[in-house]
């Protein structure tokens, strides 16, 4: 074998190796922790809209009852 070649099967058996042994980019593991982030804020961003929901339409049912009480007064009144 020449010494280029035995240089350059050094090279690639250098680069196997060290290949095997690498974490996963860094990048990945942070896209992977803002999705859980995102996954996170989006479940509390529609438990937020369900609370909200509900108590607007609490709410409306207390104005439309005090609206017909309103109503029946001013019927009473007026007969």
């Amino acid at each position: 074998m020449t010494k280029v070649r035995r240089a350059g099967a050094l090279l690639v058996c250098l680069a196997a190796f060290a290949g095997c042994n690498r974490a996963p980019p860094s990048t990945a593991i942070e896209e992977a922790r803002i999705a859980r982030a995102m996954t996170r804020m989006n479940a509390e961003q529609i438990r937020t809209d369900r609370v909200a929901s509900a108590e607007k339409a609490h709410a409306d049912a207390a104005r439309r009852e005090a609206q017909a009480a309103d109503d029946s007064r001013a019927r009473s009144i007026a007969d």
